[in-house]
């Protein structure tokens, strides 16, 4: 595998973590969840962003 591939396949995985939290927050009513997938999703979204600004 190619760094490009990697890195694409850790901001995916970053904003499917993200999802499954906000899920679970929403799912339990909790709010440290909530707020950590927020987090989870914005990270894996520039992550991606900026990978694609760099090709």
């Amino acid at each position: 595998m190619n760094t490009r591939t990697i890195h694409i396949i850790i901001g995916i995985l970053y904003a499917l973590t993200g999802g499954i939290s906000l899920l679970d927050g929403i799912y339990h009513m909790r709010a440290s969840n909530l707020l950590i997938g927020i987090c989870f999703v914005t990270v894996g979204c520039l992550y991606l962003k900026r990978r694609k600004e760099m090709q």
